[in-house]
């Protein structure tokens, strides 16, 4: 500690502390965990998105799935599409099937390629073997959901021309959600991968959700001076939703140092400061370096 340039040392009467309510204490050396408390916001888990594309061009002749929004189940279908090309090499694939029922010596490589191809053009197996079972080419070849959760994003409309990479859906699984926290730059250094952390939102002010930090961004925002951590959280009951406002509460190291009352410390914004007794009834002004906030004060 140091003296505060521009304050000078002040003397009281006994009856002078008692009469302003001038308190005094004293300093412990303690093991003080101070929580980080800041604000989050709810997002999907990048890692559980799906996006629903063809590999081959054609035109939606049904829909299955009509809202964003809606929940869907692994296998699912969204939609049906009828292509040309698709229409060909299920054709293909049967006379390959037929050739090699009838024991023509190629056969078999043939049948081999032909569903190769229909595998590459995005084709489940399962649509597959029934193509096979039906002897017959399916006009309108159905689009499965690859995973179960809600449609996040629907490009698809009936009559809609596709080409290959064309964005029909995404798919949003819930089970598990991120919390993005801004993380002031001076509390960085207690933040540590694996962190526990427990979010509550404002829907749900009666609930706390239980997470701990899976990544820390690695640029500093030049206007807030804070960091984007990851929080990631288990979601079982899907009540937490993406766009969601809330607060969370990081679980920091502990450490040990000199601990003063909250009400004890001055701080100015350029400075922090203490009065220290140097003999009875008169302090000094001395500054300090604060390492942590919380119903104490680390120093």
């Amino acid at each position: 500690t140091s003296q505060v340039a521009g304050l000078a040392t002040v003397s009281f009467t006994e009856d002078k502390i008692q009469k302003g309510g001038v308190r005094t204490a004293r300093v412990e050396r303690r093991t003080i965990s101070d929580p980080i408390r800041t604000v989050a916001l709810v997002a999907a888990d990048e890692g559980r998105l799906a996006k629903v594309q063809t590999r081959f061009s054609g035109w939606i002749e049904r829909l299955r799935v009509n809202e964003t929004g809606q929940k869907v189940a692994k296998g699912e279908i969204l939609a049906e599409i009828f292509s040309r090309e698709l229409f060909t090499a299920q054709q293909d694939y049967l006379n390959a099937v037929r050739w090699s029922k009838e024991g023509a010596e190629p056969a078999e490589g043939l049948r081999a390629q032909a569903r190769q191809r229909l595998e590459l053009l995005g084709i489940a197996s399962e649509e597959i073997e029934a193509i096979e079972a039906s002897g017959k080419p399916i006009r309108a070849l159905p689009i499965r959901s690859p995973s179960s959760g809600y449609v996040t994003f629907k490009g698809a409309v009936e009559g809609l021309f596709v080409e290959p990479g064309t964005e029909l859906f995404e798919i949003s699984d819930l089970s598990r959600v991120w919390a993005w926290a801004e993380v002031y730059e001076r509390d960085l250094a207690r933040i540590v991968i694996g962190n526990p952390a427990k979010l509550t939102v404002a829907a749900l002010p009666d609930q706390a959700f239980d997470g701990k930090v899976t990544f820390l961004q690695p640029l500093v925002d030049a206007q807030t001076r804070t960091v984007r951590a990851r929080i990631e959280l288990p979601n079982p009951k899907l009540v937490l939703r993406p766009g969601m406002y809330g607060e969370v509460e990081i679980v920091s190291a502990s450490r040990e140092g000199l601990v003063i009352p909250r009400d004890a410390l001055v701080d100015t914004g350029d400075h922090q400061y203490v009065f220290v007794e140097v003999e009875p009834m008169r302090f000094q002004p001395r500054v300090v370096r604060v390492g942590a906030r919380g119903d104490s004060v680390l120093i």
